[in-house]
């Protein structure tokens, strides 16, 4: 089972955005920050402080789900990055969200989850 850390401890792959800067649309799959969201929750801090990737607010439920809008489109034309995305079934994610707010993360194990499900014939895990 895929499950997310934002602790210190042992964890398998880093989901954060690298550097502030490198994330799923502009780093190769593997590399540092390749699952980052580029879209940051900005509505409610300043009402000048935008989104750097798309210049608009984001709640944190809307930069998520246009995270997994990202992550399905490109899972759905990147074969590389399809490979190196199965790797992290049964993966510890390491994120800086803390437990009880949503994540990009939650976006990554629920498509996991879907692909686990579809190849087992729909039967849970």
């Amino acid at each position: 089972m895929t499950e997310m850390t934002s602790e210190g401890g042992d964890w398998d792959v880093d989901i954060r955005r690298a550097y502030g800067k490198k994330h799923i649309k502009n780093t190769e799959p593997g590399k540092e920050g390749w699952l980052g969201n580029p879209h940051i929750a900005t509505e409610g801090i300043s009402k000048h402080n935008k989104c750097p990737y798309c210049g608009r607010q984001h709640t944190r439920e809307e930069a998520i789900d246009l995270f997994e809008t990202l992550l399905r489109n490109k899972l759905s034309t990147d074969k590389e990055f399809q490979e190196k995305f199965k790797e992290l079934s049964g993966k510890t994610l390491r994120t800086d969200c803390s437990k009880d707010e949503p994540c990009h993360g939650d976006a990554i194990i629920k498509i996991l989850e879907e692909q686990e499900n579809s190849t087992e014939g729909g039967s849970p895990s």
